[in-house]
């Protein structure tokens, strides 16, 4: 992910919006390819630095260390080498797949390290994975048996260091 407005523009992201505008949204917005079925939007500050990606879901705590996680509904999962030990919020083996909420969180060495979406949808985006129901219970724990009946889950990994390859949980 781009870092900043001028990485964004080296790497093909184009921009939709800028701050001020009509859209009533705040930053400037880029997406790569038109990919609006990600409906993910890179948002940078006046200085050209990330400032966040948009996306419409409500407001959930994330703590930044592990330790904090206990007073919240985000249930620890399984660690994926590479990635981090994955935490999704309120999941249930018999839950509703109405009720899943499409963020995930990763942390290694007790730090938030990453976080990603989870859209149940076949997505089609070079920039998403597809994991097989086989490798969802790698990672979620429980995994919702809705999960297995409700077709593709399209999941992308935002990650907030510079090399994930490192990240062992």
């Amino acid at each position: 992910m781009p870092l900043t407005e001028t990485d964004a523009k080296c790497q093909g992201f184009q921009k939709i919006s800028d701050c001020g505008d009509s859209s009533g949204l705040h930053g400037i917005r880029y997406v790569k390819d038109n990919d609006m079925n990600l409906i993910l939007i890179h948002v940078y500050d006046v200085k050209g630095h990330i400032g966040g990606i948009s996306a419409a879901v409500p407001k959930i705590k994330i703590p930044h260390l592990q330790s904090g996680i206990t007073s919240t509904h985000w249930t620890k999962g399984k660690c994926f080498p590479t990635m981090g030990l994955h935490y999704w919020y309120n999941v249930r083996k018999n839950m509703s797949c109405d009720e899943f909420y499409p963020m995930f969180l990763l942390y290694n060495d007790g730090k938030l390290n990453a976080f990603g979406w989870g859209f149940i949808a076949d997505l089609n985006s070079s920039r998403l994975e597809h994991p097989s129901h086989a490798a969802i219970s790698a990672f979620i724990n429980p995994p919702p048996v809705c999960l297995f009946n409700s077709g593709t889950l399209s999941t992308m990994h935002i990650y907030l260091s510079n090399n994930p390859a490192l990240n062992r949980c």
